[in-house]
């Protein structure tokens, strides 16, 4: 098997030939804001990466038409940027040997992070040290913002371009390169080249086309829908675990989709609730939270608030272990908050904390490693109700959760979580909590 393939030549060149461009355009843009470059100037962590990527050579110039869209960061907080760095640094501080899948995961989830906060020249700098697989993934999926985002065909493709080359190494395990070449199919369905995903499709087994039904979904029209209830109920068909999953998940976008209709909805609504007993809780309580977002989506709050009550039934019927039970009161706090029953998210969240504090020290209940993985969707909660004191003072406790475990591969994973979640839910550090996460991670080393 290939672990580190991006130390050849062959692919440090394919990098060169799709980063240049992009990077050329950010630096060469005399109109970006102080908030924008000060994505790479305030960012030592970045420049200080213990990661043995090597750094792509960014002075090159390259000519631009006018009217071409330059890729470039939107303008972002300053802390934000930092949370950022920070959050790359740390998933990068993690040796390659024996952990290049754990640092490479994390350092995939910085750059998508990156890309829901508008940053594409970011997520480039910091795709490009991923040194296995899911640097192509991270292509893909840089490719898909460019498309979702009105950038020329040419630099959309030149995204895909190296994806699918990284796709096509021999791995080992076919689903890595069929991972990406999902992504892949996703920017052509948003590009309206639906030839070229039939014949990415045509080499999928069926979860993986369930994946790629759930984009198609989102994007359906009305004409689309038979066509698409019958794609979907034969994947459902299949009985297979993933490819139902991505069925019922690619119907909740059909929900989204005609939501106005309501025959239509009522029918997707019902294929979901009929299809969904083979699979395990969780998965109901995600197709039904994203029923939920949907309706305060289309301000239709009573519905939202129908559907919540269903998850709290649905938390109330079983003994949930303690991590999921802790996620799910976090949710249904803040999706009660944006439905307008504030007063009971405000109890629900803080009965949620209250209970980790008090059930978060027997290790029968939950493990060191998954404490603070529990309660940053906590912290959120608060955020998105506008308790900025409870906020910093959940995320304190995660970071102390964070550092429980003696090994800093744990701790490395749970530093990058709760900074990605930061940075994106725009929470500032105090100075205590600012302190204390920069100490932690100084102290990442050996045994990890």
């Amino acid at each position: 098997m290939i672990r580190n393939i991006f130390n050849s030549n062959v692919c440090l060149l394919l990098a060169i030939a799709f980063l240049l461009p992009f990077f050329s355009a950010c630096s060469k843009n005399p109109e970006q804001s102080p908030e924008t470059t000060s994505a790479a100037k305030d960012d030592r962590s970045v420049s200080q990466t213990k990661s043995t990527g090597q750094p792509l050579e960014k002075e090159v110039v390259i000519e631009q038409t006018p009217e071409q869209k330059t890729i470039s960061d939107q303008p972002l907080e300053a802390f934000r940027g930092k949370l950022l760095g920070l959050a790359f640094d740390t998933a990068a501080s993690l040796p390659i040997e024996p952990h290049i899948d754990t640092r490479s995961e994390w350092q995939q989830r910085v750059v998508d992070t990156c890309l829901k906060l508008g940053q594409p020249e970011r997520a480039i700098r910091y795709a490009d040290k991923i040194e296995n697989w899911r640097r192509g993934l991270c292509y893909a999926n840089l490719a898909c913002y460019l498309a979702q985002n009105g950038y020329p065909a040419e630099q959309i493709q030149k995204g895909l371009d190296l994806a699918e080359k990284i796709a096509a190494f021999d791995y080992e395990q076919q689903w890595m390169s069929d991972e990406i070449r999902v992504a892949i199919a996703k920017v052509h369905l948003l590009l309206g080249q639906n030839g070229e995903v039939e014949k990415i499709e045509s080499a999928l087994d069926d979860p993986n086309t369930g994946a790629i039904a759930s984009a198609r979904a989102a994007k359906g029209t009305v004409d689309s829908f038979d066509k698409q209830v019958e794609i979907l109920d034969g994947l459902i068909a299949t009985g297979a675990f993933e490819a139902v999953k991505n069925a019922l998940h690619a119907y909740t976008e059909l929900y989204n989709l005609f939501y106005q209709d309501s025959e239509k909805r009522d029918v997707v609504e019902n294929k979901i609730r009929s299809s969904w007993n083979t699979l395990p809780l969780f998965i109901r309580y995600e197709l039904l939270t994203k029923l939920a977002e949907f309706s305060l989506k289309k301000k239709d709050s009573p519905k939202s608030l129908k559907i919540i009550g269903e998850m709290q039934d649905l938390i109330d019927a079983h003994d949930w272990p303690l991590q999921l039970r802790l996620l799910i009161q976090a949710k249904l706090s803040q999706l009660r908050f944006k439905a307008g029953d504030q007063q009971a998210a405000v109890l629900q969240a803080d009965a949620a904390l209250e209970l980790f504090r008090k059930e978060s020290g027997d290790r029968s209940r939950i493990v060191d490693i998954k404490k603070a993985e529990a309660i940053i969707p906590l912290a959120e909660s608060y955020q998105a109700m506008g308790n900025r004191d409870k906020t910093l003072e959940v995320y304190k406790l995660a970071v102390k959760s964070a550092v429980e475990n003696p090994n800093s591969r744990p701790r490395a994973e749970d530093l990058t979580d709760i900074l990605c979640s930061m940075a994106l839910n725009s929470v500032e550090p105090d100075e205590e909590l600012d302190a204390e996460i920069n100490r932690q991670i100084a102290g990442l080393g050996n045994p990890w």
